[in-house]
């Protein structure tokens, strides 16, 4: 039976992440990036680059050294971003192609392999960085440390290399005044 500090302390947690998630939805400036590159760290350390390649899409590239864990990972996934308050805070499902192999308990080389990993995530863009937190299955096309399916997950931090332009809105009302002005000279 749960204690009521322990209620307390999970309803707490909850309301906690709520505010934060709320009032920094006030800090996105909507600002979009088309190159962003920078650090994953999860189940695994590794380097991430994200570049957009259409209105809602981007193409990100995962490399994870296999520096905690036995598997060296390269992924190339094709991402589908939907936004959830604004421009600057996404949420995306994806899917891929990448290269995994397993290092042996003599820290040998043993297996390599082709995978098809997918990821479901969120992400928001706080002035020139890019924060995201994502979960990523795996699936290998052989087994390598008795293993066909790999799950992970991360967060991604990047620098902002290359922002998205800002589309200019038309003034709607302003062209008309300027119209009825020119109409009277």
């Amino acid at each position: 039976m749960k204690s009521n500090f322990h209620v307390f302390c999970c309803n707490f947690k909850l309301y906690a992440i709520t505010v934060l998630v709320i009032s920094s939805s006030s800090l996105v400036v909507c600002q979009s990036y088309n190159t962003a590159a920078g650090f994953r760290i999860g189940s695994d350390f590794g380097i991430t680059a994200v570049q957009r390649v259409a209105k809602r899409n981007t193409i990100e590239l995962i490399y994870e050294d296999g520096l905690f864990e036995s598997n060296r990972n390269f992924d190339v996934l094709f991402k589908h971003h939907l936004p959830l308050i604004s421009k600057g805070f996404n949420f995306y499902t994806g899917l891929g192609i990448g290269f995994a192999s397993g290092v042996g308990q003599d820290m040998e080389q043993t297996d390599r392999t082709l995978s098809i990993p997918g990821v479901i995530g969120a992400e928001i863009t706080l002035g020139k960085f890019n924060i995201s937190a994502d979960f990523q299955p795996t699936l290998l096309m052989r087994e390598i440390n008795d293993e066909r399916f790999v799950r992970s997950s991360g967060v991604s931090i990047r620098y902002i290399l290359v922002k998205r332009k800002k589309k200019k809105r038309k003034k709607i009302f302003g062209d008309l005044f300027k119209q009825s002005k020119s109409k009277k000279k």
